[in-house]
């Protein structure tokens, strides 16, 4: 558990209302709650392919000046879209195109 608290990747702890958290572990949880900054478009996402989130238009970040993983988080986009490419060859394509703008984990090779 404090493996996941200290890091900003996977894996990433996720809180669940007591209702979700108390379901059989091998069924599928199909209900996608968020109070962040953003939040979730069921209707464009695509298993495997594409998640999508738009801004939350009723989040109020903290006072505080951002700090890493803590602190005030302002959102300065309107949308995100996450794409899955599980090729790191047709990923480094991509962003030398232009066509994605990050690339969360890059290999080593």
């Amino acid at each position: 558990m404090l493996e996941a608290l200290a890091t900003l990747t996977s894996p990433t702890p996720f809180t669940l209302p007591e209702r979700l958290a108390q379901t059989d572990a091998y069924t599928q949880i199909k209900e996608a709650i968020g109070s962040g900054p953003f939040k979730f478009v069921k209707d464009e996402w695509q298993l495997g392919h594409r998640v999508v989130y738009v801004k939350n238009p009723d989040y109020l970040p903290r006072k505080e000046p951002p700090s890493g993983a803590s602190g005030g988080k302002l959102v300065k986009v309107d949308r995100v879209e996450w794409l899955y490419i599980p090729e790191a060859v047709t990923a480094a394509q991509a962003l030398g195109a232009g066509e994605i703008d990050y690339w969360e984990n890059v290999p080593s090779d």
